[in-house]
């Protein structure tokens, strides 16, 4: 038994559902819908007799799915036994589901007799729903979920009672606005107090689940401190065998079973991390394991970080010295430099003109928009494109089709040097021109098709040299982002399936292309359908499959990025609030992205200290040039002050004077001398 969805309906191994013959249980909510009364009481109560255990299932009956499913296959329905016990009995007898009272001829449980016996039993005993008065559903606080809600424009009193809005203290409207991000980090200190009890919910990733904590009422999203799984994806792009090894592991152990756990810290993105310990049932004796040991002993995680325990070392080191799984062709890295991290400007600094003048050079000679075809998709908002009215891309296609690998030259090993060479597309036996920029670690040849963006690793037979003129051609495939937008992350469960959709909206299809900027070679861009109103981004924002950057950079030419950025907020919120793709289970964390390099590796010692070096420096030069900046206008704002205190001199003397005229009283036109303003002076002869 794998997964319980309700107190009816259930998932055994190889993903078969089946459903509870001739009974009916309250239904379990989900996603903020706290569901029917008892859905939660008689969902546990199946869950704690059968979940991870060997059951036995006999079909009762089928029935036609109905017209609105998404499963194509009959429904069937069973009852359901644990040793001698029929579950449905159980469910019944407790007042946690009712009888389906059936047609004459219709197919029921062999047992149904039985089951309105227990029914009768229930009702007269008043249990569970047959009670006077039924419980409310149980309700939980997601502390996944933690987007930010936008502000949202004030109305006038009248408007708001139109809107039949009731009038609320601060303190209720406050409430309301805080994000749950807020309400997860005030959680911190009641948690972090040792083993905690909780049902794993949803495992997201071999390393992070959403946990049930009952007791307190409480949704949180849980990470294994110090390991991580291995990169679903490999370097030639290939599907990693095993991520989805280790994620299999993780559902077998944990997708709701009863666990304990502990919390040591918190992540940016709202992540407990920790420590989870699970009930093995694989040897003779039950025992409660460390999952994240389970995970490093099969070779199936590496740690991370600098505070990792020497027990999760040590387990890694034998696996490791075993060969197991990850292990077994790995090869250790070299250190390599992370580019330091991008600091943008605060909003009263000035922006750098020639940093300006440089992107506004790049995009000389790009057109505003285009006709465009997608040649290739990295993930859900990167990806390559022909412009089709470019000039030459006709022209080196066609040429490139009438290459003829059997009569070229094959270079030899030492020939090989990083350049435009033509390389074979093993899908289909076809030419393409390819950019060499060295060799893997297995000693083939890494390759970029600069005519439509893909990469791959070549054999040398695979490698012919290229007629110079041709090969001195800039290559057709232009570097695209999806404007304002972030894919997921390689590391992230929706990081395929992102990419997927993207795919099938522009694979094969001719688009118009809004290019809204042209940074570093690489084009912003906004995508189309001939004749739709709505784009591409926005129908990849509102599925969830991508979400709006936080921070884009000032400047003029940034100016098209944040408008449309300010325009795609509020489809981000509607996935948001609707639960849809990567909001599925609350915010996404950007700890991955944090934490690991482009290719899931943990940044060198050096490459962070090289970087953070840099920062300190960039700071610096800031906070100097801010100080130069005040102290001029100081300077300027003292030299001003000279100049007026002059004129209260003047203004001092003429009060003086004319006071002098009109009595005794004279005497307080000298007030006007000691203003360093030529208001002071005046004021004194006034009163003169």
């Amino acid at each position: 038994m794998t997964q319980i969805i309700s107190g009816d309906r259930f998932v055994v191994e190889g993903d078969k559902r089946y459903a509870l013959a001739s009974i009916r249980a309250p239904r379990f909510g989900a996603r903020g819908d706290p569901g029917e009364p008892l859905g939660f009481e008689a969902r546990e109560e199946l869950r704690k007799a059968v979940i991870g255990k060997t059951v036995r299932i006999v079909i009762e009956y089928e029935r036609d799915p109905p017209v609105d499913s998404k499963f194509q296959d009959k429904q069937a329905f069973v009852s359901l036994y644990h040793g001698k016990i029929n579950l449905q009995e159980v469910l019944v007898e407790k007042g946690l589901a009712q009888v389906i009272h059936h047609k004459r001829n219709e197919d029921r449980a062999s047992n149904y007799d039985r089951l309105v016996e227990k029914e009768a039993k229930a009702r007269k005993e008043g249990k569970g729903r047959w009670a006077e008065t039924l419980p409310a559903p149980r309700n939980f606080m997601d502390l996944t979920q933690n987007f930010r809600p936008r502000p949202v424009k004030s109305r006038g009193k009248e408007e708001s009672e139109a809107a039949g809005e009731e009038e609320q203290g601060d303190d209720e409207k406050e409430s309301k606005r805080r994000p749950a991000k807020s309400q997860a980090r005030s959680q911190f200190d009641l948690l972090k107090q040792g083993r905690q009890n909780g049902i794993v919910e949803y495992v997201i990733s071999a390393t992070r689940y959403k946990i049930l904590l009952e007791g307190r009422g409480l949704y949180i999203s849980f990470a294994l401190s110090g390991i991580r799984s291995p990169p679903q994806k490999n370097e030639d792009g290939s599907d990693n065998v095993y991520s989805q090894m280790a994620l299999e592991l993780a559902r077998n152990k944990l997708l709701q079973r009863s666990i304990q756990f502990d919390i040591k810290a918190m992540d940016r993105g709202d992540n407990f991390l920790g420590t989870l310990w699970y009930q093995d049932f694989s040897g003779q004796k039950e025992k409660k394991e460390n999952f994240g040991l389970s995970l490093l002993r099969e070779g199936l995680a590496q740690t991370f970080g600098p505070s990792v325990s020497q027990d999760l070392l040590r387990e890694e080191k034998v696996a490791k010295d075993q060969k197991l799984n990850f292990w077994k062709d790995y090869v250790e890295p070299p250190p390599e430099e992370e580019e330091p991290e991008e600091i943008y400007p605060e909003q009263d600094e000035k922006v750098d003109e020639k940093d300006e003048e440089q992107t506004q050079k790049g995009r000389r000679g790009v057109p505003s928009e285009a006709t465009v075809r997608v040649t290739e998709v990295i993930d859900a908002a990167t990806f390559y494109i022909h412009i089709t009215s470019e000039e030459g891309s006709k022209a080196i296609e066609e040429q490139m089709a009438a290459f003829d690998g059997s009569a070229a030259i094959t270079p030899t090993e030492a020939d090989v040097k990083t350049g435009i060479y033509a390389g074979l597309f093993r899908n289909d036996g076809s030419w393409h021109r390819v950019r060499i920029e060295g060799k893997s670690a297995g000693g083939k040849w890494r390759a970029f098709f600069i005519d439509y963006g893909n990469r791959d690793v070549l054999e040398l037979g695979d490698i012919r040299v290229l007629d110079e003129d041709l090969a001195k051609l800039p290559g057709t495939a232009h570097a695209c982002v999806l404007t304002g937008l972030k894919a997921p992350g390689e590391r992230s469960e929706y990081f395929e399936r992102a990419g997927q959709a993207f795919s099938d909206l522009v694979w094969d299809r001719q688009l118009q292309a809004k290019i809204d900027l042209v940074e570093g070679g690489k084009y912003h861009v906004t995508l189309k359908y001939p004749g739709s109103d709505l784009s591409v981004n926005q129908k990849l924002l509102q599925a969830g499959c991508v979400r709006v950057q936080d921070k884009i950079p000032r400047g003029n030419v940034w100016k098209p990025v944040r408008d449309t950025v300010s325009k795609l907020r509020e489809l981000e919120d509607q996935a948001k609030r609707y639960r849809r793709g990567i909001w599925e289970y609350g915010d996404v964390s950007d700890e991955e992205d944090e934490l690991f390099d482009d290719r899931g590796r943990v940044p060198s010692k050096a490459a962070k200290e090289k970087a953070e070096k840099e920062k300190i420096a960039k700071k610096e030069k800031e906070k100097e040039a801010t100080a130069a900046k005040k102290k001029a206008e100081e300077e300027k704002s003292k030299a001003k002050g000279g100049d007026k205190g002059k004129g209260g001199d003047k203004g001092g003397d003429k009060g003086g004077d004319k006071g002098g005229d009109k009595g005794d009283k004279g005497k307080a036109g000298d007030k006007g001398k000691a203003g360093d303003k030529g208001k002071a002076g005046d004021k004194g002869g006034k009163k003169k």
